[in-house]
């Protein structure tokens, strides 16, 4: 995952500038339409894509294979079981879409922050007892902040006041854009951070950070996207969001209690 980051961001800057160049010297144009936006973002994606296929840097033999381990885990099962319980409760009830970049206000959006307080309490708690290397911690250390202040924001609205701090700065969308995209980075950074520091002790564990980290990407990819157009998502966007911050909240709270599980093991 980390390999990946690294070349989609190269990819990502060298055609935002090639274009910018082009557009402004060649056309006197810069173009900050929906169709701009769809080609810096997923021509990146596409591209970072097949040349870790080609590089063969990962298989879908392997991936099957740590997807097959993770799935036999209880704690994982069970979440996922839970998490399509609780979308199907939020479908049928009907809540509306609103809230961060069109992520639904109900079930999906309370359960998804209570797997993030889960999982921050435990790591915090997993901290007080890990002997493990001041780098493992101080990244443990990280994610926990991050699954806590995730878990605080109905009550304190902070990620959706992100945007108004570019207020005046950005057109609209690209102030959506470039104030999730950021926080977005911030939390691919730790959680692949984590995952390198765990994936000695539980590879299980590692993996799901990855997957977490994976998932977030693929979820601000559709919200960026979509915020080009207009700073909420509709169908069949708000449902697949949905889906993907349940799938993100499980990784993430499934990964901290087998981290917490190896540490209590290595401790006896």
């Amino acid at each position: 995952m980390a390999w990946f980051l690294v070349v989609w961001a190269c990819l990502t800057a060298a055609l935002a500038a090639a274009t910018a160049v082009v557009s402004t010297a060649v056309f006197r144009h810069l173009d900050l339409g929906y169709s701009a936006y769809v080609q810096l973002l997923v021509v990146p994606t596409v591209q970072a894509l097949v040349v870790g296929w080609v590089g063969r840097r990962w298989s879908l033999r392997a991936l099957a294979r740590a997807i097959a381990d993770a799935l036999r885990h209880r704690v994982v099962a069970a979440l996922l079981v839970l998490d399509v319980a609780v979308l199907g409760i939020d479908i049928l009830g009907g809540w509306s879409a609103s809230g961060v970049a069109g992520a639904r206000v109900g079930p999906v959006l309370l359960w998804s922050m209570l797997k993030a307080a889960v999982a921050g309490a435990v790591l915090l708690a997993t901290l007080l007892r890990d002997g493990g290397g001041r780098q493992r911690q101080l990244w443990l250390l990280a994610l926990a902040a991050a699954m806590l202040v995730v878990a605080a924001e109905p009550m304190t609205g902070w990620l959706r006041a992100a945007p108004d701090l570019l207020r005046g700065l950005l057109p609209t969308a690209l102030r959506w854009l470039v104030a999730y995209s950021s926080l977005a980075a911030l939390g691919l950074i730790v959680l692949v951070g984590s995952a390198a520091a765990v994936r000695d002790a539980n590879p299980v564990a590692g993996f799901l950070f990855e997957c977490t980290a994976a998932v977030l990407f693929a979820a601000v990819l559709v919200v960026g996207l979509n915020v080009a157009l207009h700073p909420f998502l509709t169908e069949p966007w708000v449902t697949l969001v949905a889906v993907l911050s349940l799938v993100d909240g499980s990784c993430a709270c499934a990964g901290s209690l087998l981290v917490r599980s190896s540490v209590k093991r290595a401790a006896r």
